[in-house]
C-alpha cells in the first residue's frame, strides 16, 4: 500500500467512527472500558494521520460537512496526526499536577501518610496507568522521564511512601494485556499467530551458555 493510499485509508477509518463495531469492541475490550465512553470523537470531524517527516503528502480533500482537526481525545486518549503522545503526556501532567497540590494542601491539614498514600494511587497512579498500553509504545525517553519525575515530586512532598518506576510499570501492563489476550473469548485472541504443533525446546539460555564455552 502506497503512502497517499495509507493516508486516504486512516483518513476515512476516523472520519466514519460511528459506523464501525468491530473496532469499537476491540477498544473497549483492551482498555476496559463501556461501549457508552466510546463517542469522544464527534461523528463531523475527522484526523489525517502521517508520517512526521512527511514532506510530500497526498492527503484526500476533508469529507463534505466534516470539520478536519488537528487532534482530537479518543476514550480519553488525545491523539494526534502523527500519533505523537507528546500532547496527551502535556494535558495528562497538568493534572497529575494539580492533584499532587491538593495532596500537599491535605497533608497540611494532619492528614497521615498512609491515608496520603492510598490517595496517591487513587488520584494519581490511576491517571498514569489508565489505557497505558495503547499509547506506551509512542512514548519517547523525554515523555518517560517527566512521567518518572512525578513520582520523585510525590516523595519530595511527602505524600506518598514508594516511588514507582514507568518502566516497570509499562511493562507490567504490557504483560497483563498479552496474558488477556490469549485467552480464546478475547476479540483480539484472533489476532495472534497460530500455535505451533511441536514444543520447542530451544533455550536462549543455553544457547549463550554454549556460545561462551567454546570461547
Amino acid at each position: 500500500m502506497s503512502s497517499s493510499n495509507m493516508v486516504t485509508a486512516l483518513h476515512y477509518l476516523l472520519a466514519n467512527t460511528a459506523q464501525l463495531t468491530s473496532p469499537r469492541n476491540m477498544i473497549t475490550s483492551v482498555l476496559g472500558l463501556s461501549e457508552t465512553s466510546l463517542p469522544s470523537i464527534p461523528a463531523k470531524q475527522e484526523i489525517v494521520f502521517h508520517w512526521p517527516a512527511s514532506r510530500h503528502l497526498n492527503i484526500p480533500p476533508p469529507f463534505p460537512d466534516f470539520e478536519r482537526v488537528s487532534q482530537a481525545t479518543l476514550v480519553g486518549i488525545y491523539i494526534t496526526p502523527t500519533i505523537s503522545t507528546y500532547v496527551h503526556v502535556n494535558k495528562m501532567l497538568t493534572q497529575i499536577n494539580q492533584r499532587l497540590y491538593l495532596l500537599s494542601q491535605l497533608k497540611l491539614q494532619g492528614l497521615n501518610i498512609q491515608v496520603l498514600h492510598t490517595l496517591f494511587t487513587g488520584l494519581i497512579m490511576s491517571k498514569i496507568m489508565y489505557a497505558l498500553p495503547a499509547f506506551a509504545g509512542q512514548l519517547t525517553a523525554d515523555d518517560r522521564q517527566r512521567m518518572g519525575a512525578m513520582s520523585r515530586e510525590a516523595l519530595q512532598r511527602s505524600v506518598s511512601h514508594t516511588d514507582f518506576d514507568i518502566d516497570e510499570i509499562i511493562n507490567s501492563t504490557d504483560r497483563k494485556l498479552f496474558s488477556q489476550i490469549t485467552q480464546p473469548t478475547h476479540c483480539l485472541y484472533h489476532l495472534l499467530p497460530p500455535k505451533t504443533s511441536t514444543h520447542c525446546t530451544y533455550s536462549l539460555q543455553k544457547a549463550a551458555l554454549l556460545s561462551v564455552t567454546s570461547c
